[in-house]
């Protein structure tokens, strides 16, 4: 059988575990009305919370963005200073291996090579030149007209008195043409042996 509270505990339970609260400022001053406000305020401080979330969010998201930039922005500099740092060990390599006592120009001429109309071929120039000089570059690559240059040149050394230099090269003409290719290599005589 259930037991309930008298009059006199249930007093006591209200006024001891809830305690005397004054309600009669809190909505319609009555219990439901606390109640209601209580809970309307309740859900406006968890929309509030949402809120600051949300926000907290788009701000975590838009520094995340920034940290990336700052990171690729990083990298980014990090290649060019390896890359300046690969350039100057190259250019000590080559002040390590010879002085720059003079420049000069030697030219090269290949013959006969012909090239089908609208085929690639490859002209190959044989350069001569003393055996204390180093090939630096190609100072003038000339070429005879209705070719294009399709992959620049490569330069093989035969031995200390020759240069090959190849050249890719496309024939953009009606017919199988022969072709012309002029080199001119600026070499730079070396010092040491």
């Amino acid at each position: 059988m259930a037991r309930f509270l008298s009059k006199e505990g249930f007093k006591y339970f209200v006024e001891k575990v809830i305690g005397k609260a004054d309600i009669s400022e809190i909505a319609d001053g009555t219990l439901k009305g606390a109640v209601s406000d209580q809970n309307q305020t309740i859900e406006l401080v968890m929309e509030r919370i949402e809120d600051l979330k949300n926000s907290l969010n788009i701000r975590t998201d838009l520094l995340n963005e920034k940290i990336q930039s700052v990171r690729k922005l990083a990298q980014d500099n990090q290649s060019s200073i390896d890359n300046i740092k690969n350039s100057i060990n190259t250019t000590n390599a080559n002040v390590d291996r010879m002085n720059y006592a003079s420049v000069s120009q030697i030219e090269g001429t290949s013959t006969n090579v012909s090239i089908d109309a609208g085929k690639k071929g490859t002209a190959t120039v044989v350069i001569g030149h003393a055996a204390n000089i180093s090939l630096v570059g190609i100072g003038a690559l000339t070429v005879s007209s209705g070719y294009v240059v399709i992959s620049g040149w490569n330069r093989n050394t035969v031995n200390d008195t020759q240069d090959i230099i190849t050249v890719d090269l496309y024939n953009t003409t009606a017919s199988a043409k022969t072709v012309t290719v002029k080199v001119e290599g600026r070499y730079v005589k070396s010092l040491k042996s």
